[in-house]
């Protein structure tokens, strides 16, 4: 389980399968010196009250790596919300981004230089308004091996609805993710087809 937000960044726990309680750990540090807190779990993300929140974590059995999601900045349409991944081949971390910068966070950093930055606000001249607040993701790997990513955006509209999207997700060669842009959309050309059909 892993879970967390701004004040004291991210933690992970271990679930016992039988009983559904969580696993405490002893307190101390891990061998990189990252917190470890009897209470709290492993720390794999954030601290200094920087942002930092909805962390997911997924494994990619065709990378050897686990992912871990997490969305820096505020929760509006212009507060610069979007999505970073950071990367381990353990689920309690390190986790680190392409240039090798831990997502636990040194004393006062820079947000815009950690983490893989996945998603923030864009739009494309054959959209009718930009996506805004990108964030607050998890993935999922179908049974075909087929990846997703699954989120919640506002719009460029005025007001700060939000919506939920998915896009399909691919794994470049060095085993990072890549995010198509635009929204997944095949369930609803099937729609369209078997109507035309009929």
């Amino acid at each position: 389980m892993c879970y967390g937000s701004w004040s004291g960044g991210i933690f992970t726990l271990e679930i016992d399968p039988a009983t559904g309680k969580c696993i405490h750990p002893k307190s101390g540090q891990t061998s990189d010196g990252r917190m470890v807190d009897s209470y709290f779990g492993t720390k794999i993300s954030g601290g200094y009250g920087k942002s930092g929140e909805g962390p997911f974590i997924e494994y990619n059995k065709d990378t050897g790596y686990y992912y871990l999601w997490v969305t820096y900045g505020g929760l509006t349409s212009t507060g610069g919300y979007n999505m970073r991944v950071f990367r381990s081949t353990s689920p309690i971390g390190p986790f680190t981004d392409p240039a090798g910068r831990q997502a636990v966070l040194p004393a006062n950093p820079d947000l815009d230089s950690r983490g893989l930055k996945v998603m923030g606000n864009y739009k494309f001249s054959s959209l009718n308004k930009a996506y805004m607040a990108c964030g607050h993701n998890s993935v999922l790997c179908d049974d075909n091996g087929k990846w997703y990513l699954v989120y919640h955006t506002r719009f460029d509209d005025g007001a700060e609805f939000h919506e939920v999207r998915v896009h399909s997700m691919y794994f470049n060669e060095k085993g990072w993710p890549v995010v198509a842009p635009f929204e997944y959309a095949k369930a609803i050309f099937q729609n369209e087809a078997m109507k035309k059909a009929v």
